[in-house]
Order: C-alpha cells, then structure tokens, then sequence
C-alpha cells in the first residue's frame, strides 16, 4: 500500500505538531508526555487554549 503526495504531507504535519508541544509544554511548566495527547484533534486544540491563557513562569518577571 502505497501512500499518496498528501497523506505524507498530513503525516508530516501532524508529527511536526506532536514535536511542536513536545518542546513547549515544559517552557510552560507542563509534562511533556501531554503532547501524546496534543496528537487528538480535539484535545490538541484544548491544550492549545490551556497554553495560551495559562501564566507561564516567565510572566512573573514581566508584572
């Protein structure tokens, strides 16, 4: 079973993410093992949101 030009670029895609959270979520004082989980659509998209509105540890130095 051969896979086609896009089913090798989604997979690139959806890896590329799975490292993406792998290298942020510890910066923001989260497990890094989560990023398995950032791999479901849906709980990828939630995480996100978590990131986004969470205090990172850096935000203390900035008031």
């Amino acid at each position: 079973m051969a896979l086609s030009i896009w089913q090798i670029v989604i997979l690139v895609l959806y890896f590329s993410q799975g490292v993406a959270f792998w290298k942020l979520l510890p910066r923001a004082g989260i497990s890094k093992w989560l990023c398995v989980l950032s791999l479901v659509p849906l709980v990828g998209y939630i995480l996100l949101l978590i990131l986004a509105f969470k205090s990172w540890p850096n935000d203390k130095e900035f008031g």
